[in-house]
């Protein structure tokens, strides 16, 4: 199977240490670097989930803003499976003189292998050589057929057009020369990565007919513009892969990629924001394939992608609830950057507690990123908790401020409701004020959101904590309703 040598590095060695990351730590390599030069203590680390049998297990995403060390975590990974590191990736220190780089890696094994610079900063050498075997899925195929669409319509433009570009009669044949060479995909490098992506894309040829309703024809040796390629079938027209759209030819690639290379052995994968151009619908299929692969397979992808964290998300949620999985929060690494030393840190996303997640809640555990409509989410959802434990309890009915202020929180923001004023929780004021703003009394007062949404997380957090024994109770009774219908309609 040939290497891809455009778009897709395909990374193969002889010697397999452990096959899986366990660990990576960077120090000023690229946007990574430390206040001090000779401060190790201070490196860049992130762990990555280990493939253990069940879905999802071998899945871990980094998220975090632009320019945040994603895309490098990625980079050094690729380091350690041969690929010739680049020159100059040192960083400067505040007296502009090179600071020693370093990268290490901790094998599923055990096993730990490094990276470093030289005295003069220039290039990396081995410390202690390590080789692992991964395939990393880079974001340039589409730009690749973009560019040959381009050129090729380029030319055609250039010859239907002579009162436009005039030409001579060596122009004319030049123009005419190079869109033929275009069209037939007669240059060496450009046929060979052509034939790369249509093996790539058969195997995933489900996907695309699944998500994409993409149906490839066989044997097509041409691109754009050709009827001849396009072959009819009984149930419609089956069309070469360089001919569907580019989100298409990206999520099929990414598939086929991953499962020709996993049938091959390789057990590790690098995919840099494989959700570029795709469907909402189309990120939630493939992570769903995704997912199952990561059964016995490493995936570690970068994403900016708030569907593609509610897929996994939602496949988290379901596999927690059956006793095959961590908490959703475990299957994310968030990158952050430090503001004052510039120091790149990992951690994880805040806990998600609503089953299932809400976009608002996505923005907020991930991205960091505060919405109103998550504060107003979470003063509903603790409001029908409390009425749940209240009947649960056999309490008394209680207004929300009312157990606010047994929770601590003051009434102490002033409104007028039917031309009397009233005290509300900070809490309180705030929804009323969302949720009625014909009601000049109250202004929502944005600078405390955060306030709002921290404190309330921590009240349901409470809350649900309070309702798990009634929660198992009706979960044991719901089961025991089921067998018993079972053993009755076998009798019967």
């Amino acid at each position: 199977m040939p290497a891809l040598s455009l778009g897709f590095s395909f990374l193969k060695q002889n010697a397999v240490n452990g096959k899986f990351v366990q660990k990576l730590s960077i120090s000023n390599f690229y946007c990574f670097r430390l206040a001090e030069k000779e401060d190790r203590s201070d490196a860049f680390y992130v762990n990555f989930n280990i493939p253990n049998g069940h879905g999802g297990s071998g899945l871990t995403v980094l998220i975090g803003e632009n320019n945040g060390g994603k895309s490098t975590v990625l980079r050094a990974i690729e380091l350690f499976s041969g690929r010739a590191p680049s020159p100059h990736t040192y960083t400067l220190n505040a007296e502009g003189q090179r600071n020693d780089a370093e990268i290490k890696i901790t094998a599923g094994d055990g096993n730990e292998f490094s990276l470093k610079t030289k005295t003069n900063g220039d290039s990396l050498e081995w410390g202690k050589k390590g080789e692992l075997r991964c395939v990393k899925a880079n974001k340039s195929v589409t730009q690749i057929f973009d560019t040959v669409r381009f050129m090729s319509e380029l030319m055609s433009v250039i010859l239907d057009s002579p009162e436009l570009f005039p030409q001579s009669a060596e122009t004319t044949r030049t123009a005419k020369s190079i869109k033929k060479t275009l069209d037939n995909v007669q240059s060496p490098e450009i046929s060979s990565f052509f034939k790369g992506v249509f093996a790539y894309a058969k195997i995933g040829r489900e996907f695309l007919k699944n998500v994409f309703n993409v149906t490839l024809a066989d044997g097509c040796k041409r691109i754009p513009s050709d009827p001849e390629v396009i072959e009819k079938k009984p149930h419609g027209h089956a069309v070469p892969v360089w001919q569907t759209g580019d989100g298409a030819l990206l999520g099929s690639h990414l598939i086929g990629i991953v499962q020709k290379h996993r049938e091959d052995g390789c057990r590790l994968f690098l995919l840099d924001e494989p959700e570029q151009n795709l469907h909402p619908k189309a990120v939630e299929a493939l992570i769903k394939e995704l997912w199952e692969i990561s059964k016995d397979t490493q995936i570690i992808l970068t994403s900016h992608s708030p569907v593609l964290v509610e897929a996994v998300c939602r496949k988290a949620q379901t596999a927690l609830l059956h006793g095959t999985g961590g908490k959703p929060e475990d299957y994310f690494r968030i990158l952050s950057k430090d503001a004052g030393t510039g120091n790149i840190r990992s951690q994880p996303a805040k806990p998600f507690l609503l089953n299932p997640v809400s976009a608002d809640e996505i923005n907020y555990c991930a991205f960091d990123c505060i919405r109103e409509n998550y504060f107003v989410q979470l003063y509903d959802i603790l409001q029908y908790r409390w009425a749940q434990l209240r009947e649960k309890e056999e309490l008394r009915q209680r207004e929300m401020d009312e157990i606010f202020n047994e929770k601590g929180y003051p009434s102490d923001q002033t409104a007028t409701l039917k031309d009397k004023e009233t005290k509300e929780t900070i809490f309180t004021y705030q929804r009323n004020a969302l949720a009625h703003p014909t009601n000049k009394s109250r202004t929502f007062k944005s600078d405390k959101l955060e306030y709002c949404v921290e404190e309330l997380r921590k009240l349901l957090k409470e809350a649900d904590i309070k309702m798990k024994p009634f929660a198992s109770s009706q979960i044991l009774q719901s089961q025991h309703g089921k067998s018993t219908q079972i053993k009755e309609g076998n009798k019967v």
